[in-house]
């Protein structure tokens, strides 16, 4: 289920490939710091979805905690 939202967030033109390619430099600045396999195959899962708010519809600047989204 992970893997079709993080798909269905590149339907996009401009998102095409962009969780593909976002998870391939964290699982290299994760190996680069020495992460085992187990924590590896989980960071592999979480990483594509690190745009999932895209695909609510939440705007507005994410730093503001609490604050009204238009």
């Amino acid at each position: 289920m992970l893997g079709e939202i993080s798909r269905a967030l590149e339907l996009r033109d401009r998102m095409r490939g962009h969780g593909d390619r976002v998870t391939a430099l964290a699982e290299a600045i994760a190996l680069r710091l020495g992460w085992d396999a187990d924590r590896l195959v989980t960071f592999r899962y979480a990483a594509p979805l690190h745009d999932i708010g895209q695909g609510c519809g939440v705007t507005g600047d994410p730093r503001e905690a609490g604050a009204p989204h238009a």
